[in-house]
């Protein structure tokens, strides 16, 4: 054999010694440092070789070796879907098969059991409609519903056996002689009724009669007992009516026309007054009432004479000037109200008073420069007072027991705080601070309607910057609140292309009607309500990183049978 190293060649008669063995080796230890310099590069020609082998059999025998699970699992009768779906009887449901393999694998049979994945409690028997392949779009109609009817999105969908088929067959004969019987039984009702209804109006005729007997034999009765001298004749009733009349003329014997002469002859009155006044005692007289001594004596009336025109002023300064009168002022006389400067509370013994009457009605509570101005209701130990202090802060609030005292102050400048209550006693305009848990809104499940997953999270948020910033001019021109420092947060605009429901008309920009106060639209978040989008966002994310698991265990799977 030749070779381009004889050194390492050795013949039959050669003798095999140390020094033979020893060129040898010197022979391959050249070799082997000539080669060494190329060494990494060949382990990195192997790793490639690798990679690509490796790559060639997860992009080939991974889709084929799924395919061949599925198959050995009878995929190609089931398959699973998550589209969120409430089933109601014959209605038509749409699924969507999520699997791309199972797309491909599963064949519908005409009738199929929708089943969960979570429970065995909640399942469907609904008839095939039609199914696409290329979208895994399935759509059926129920038939019958056993369990919540949903909506659920952990749906499992597969064939039923023969026996269901041919049960399922049946329905469409089951349900019309079900109606059939529906028809019957209400025409039974219905018959049922009016039997009743006639058997109530043999009652009714039944106590008419029974009635009529019944009067028929009290009018018996009363024919046998009756005395005609317990009741007056025609002619008695007449002439009493006649004698009531008397000598009166055709145009005054009835009521109405009495009345219409009243009203047409005023001097009639007149004359009956006189004559009625002339029956009267002496202490009852019409006359005595207005005019004499004697009647004001028996009314009691001793302190002001009746008959003055003029008005009657209390008197300033005076406590008791028609606090109470026995005075009995004409009819037509009125009192003008004075301020008297009495029964009120004064600030101190001098002049200076607090509570003052305007001439426009209005009540004003004053205090000098060393006082304060409040206005309290007590009602036993309980007690409510607002007013403005010595500082000049509108204060307000109330005690029990003595105990307690005000509650929250508003400040010259509009700030509002209360002390002692979890809100802070510093407060900065534009903020609202607190010392423990600021709650509110709803959250309770049953308090909302029309529940929505938000979808597509993760492609919303990507849409998103996340942003730091400092206050614009634009900001200042319009009173935006303040804000001394760089902040960080989300753009409006941004946000309320992906999720307006969370976006809203800046507070400070709101008028009353609800309307931009700026006619600019000036925007605000509600960055509680973003919550909801980045909740839906990290279960995305999850999902995803589930799929990537379970795919890398099954292709280390594959490369252990491999043995690579």
């Amino acid at each position: 054999m030749s070779s381009n190293f004889p050194e390492l060649v050795f013949s039959d008669d050669e003798d095999f010694t140390a020094d033979r063995l020893n060129l040898a080796m010197q022979v391959l230890d050249q070799r082997l440092r000539s080669l060494e310099p190329f060494s990494p590069s060949w382990e990195q020609a192997v790793n490639d070789l690798r990679l690509v082998g490796l790559s060639r059999l997860n992009d080939a025998i991974l889709p084929a070796y799924q395919r061949i699970q599925l198959l050995s699992t009878l995929g190609f009768l089931f398959a699973g879907s998550s589209s969120e779906v409430a089933l109601t009887q014959d209605m038509t449901a749409t699924f969507v098969i999520d699997d791309e393999t199972e797309k491909s694998l599963f064949t519908p049979t005409p009738f199929l059991a929708l089943t969960r994945s979570s429970t065995i409690d909640d399942y469907a028997i609904a008839q095939l409609i039609s199914y696409e392949q290329a979208t895994g779009t399935l759509m059926v109609k129920v038939k019958s519903i056993t369990g919540s009817p949903g909506p659920f999105t952990d749906w499992q969908i597969g064939a039923c056996a023969a026996s269901t088929i041919a049960a399922m067959a049946y329905f469409t004969q089951i349900d019309a002689a079900r109606n059939a019987a529906n028809v019957a039984k209400a025409a039974t009702a219905a018959d049922r009724v009016q039997t009743g209804l006639d058997r109530i109006q043999t009652g009714v005729d039944r106590n008419a009669a029974a009635q009529s007997a019944v009067a028929a034999s009290a009018s018996a009765d009363r024919a046998g007992t009756w005395d005609p001298t317990n009741y007056a004749l025609k002619s008695y009733v007449d002439g009493k009516i006649q004698a009531l009349v008397g000598t009166a003329p055709a145009t005054l014997d009835t009521l109405a026309e009495i009345a219409a002469q009243m009203q047409a002859d005023e001097s009639g009155f007149a004359a009956l007054s006189t004559t009625v006044s002339g029956k009267l005692t002496a202490t009852q007289n019409l006359n005595d009432l207005t005019d004499k001594a004697q009647a004001r004596i028996n009314l009691g009336v001793t302190f002001a004479n009746p008959t003055s025109k003029s008005g009657l002023t209390a008197a300033n300064g005076s406590a008791v000037t028609y606090m109470r009168s026995d005075a009995a002022p004409a009819i037509d006389v009125s009192i003008a109200p004075t301020w008297t400067n009495k029964h009120i509370f004064q600030w101190n013994s001098g002049a200076t008073y607090c509570i003052n009457v305007q001439t426009y009605g209005g009540l004003t509570i004053y205090a000098p420069d060393q006082g304060s101005a409040f206005m309290t209701f007590h009602r036993g130990a309980y007690a409510s007072q607002f007013g403005l202090d010595g500082d000049n802060y509108y204060r307000w609030g109330g005690w029990s027991d003595g105990a307690g005292g005000v509650r929250m102050y508003l400040s010259p400048g509009g700030l509002l705080y209360s002390a002692g209550y979890g809100a802070s006693t510093t407060p900065v305009g534009g903020q609202v601070r607190a010392a423990g848990d600021i709650i509110y809104g709803l959250s309770d499940q049953r308090l909302k309607d029309d529940i929505q997953i938000i979808e597509d999270a993760l492609e919303k948020i990507d849409q998103l910057d996340g942003v730091t910033w400092v206050q614009s001019d634009l900001a200042r021109e319009v009173g935006a609140p303040v804000q001394d420092r760089r902040k960080a947060g989300l753009l409006a605009q941004q946000l309320e292309k992906v999720l307006p429901e969370a976006v809203g008309l800046a507070p400070f920009d709101t008028n009353k009607l609800m309307k931009s106060r700026t006619g600019l639209n000036l925007l605000n978040i509600q960055y509680e309500q973003v919550s909801g989008l980045l909740v839906e966002g990290i279960k995305a994310l999850k999902r995803k990183n589930e799929a990537l698991e379970d795919r890398v265990a099954r292709l280390e799977a594959i490369i252990e049978k491999l043995g690579v």
